[in-house]
């Protein structure tokens, strides 16, 4: 399968146009295509990517989220979030936060 070729075909055109890099691996702040090649991250935009790529400690609290079978997104009032944003203000000296997606 032309991987490039099949999503130019069939996926319309988001906000910019990706770079013809597939990836196959990652860990950290680091991809690699399928020739070994080693590319820095830096889609770390969107949801949870900026966190590293297999965190061990994000993948634990994402297993423990999911055996409550439940996954909130940051607009529904979760104990989970409550403590996310006070930490994160107390940690930035922010008043407020703002939570979107992107």
């Amino acid at each position: 399968m032309n991987i490039i070729k099949t999503l130019k075909k069939y996926e319309s055109k988001g906000m910019h146009n990706n770079l013809p890099i597939i990836w196959k691996e990652a860990e950290d702040s680091y991809v690699w295509d399928g020739e070994g090649k080693r590319f820095i991250d830096f889609s770390s935009t969107i949801c949870v990517t900026n966190t590293g790529h297999s965190n061990p400690e994000i993948l634990k609290a994402i297993e423990k989220q999911c055996e409550k079978g439940m996954i909130a997104s940051y607009t529904f009032a979760t104990e989970e979030r409550a403590k996310f944003i006070e930490k994160l203000c107390k940690f930035t000296r922010f008043d407020k936060v703002f939570l979107a997606s992107s």
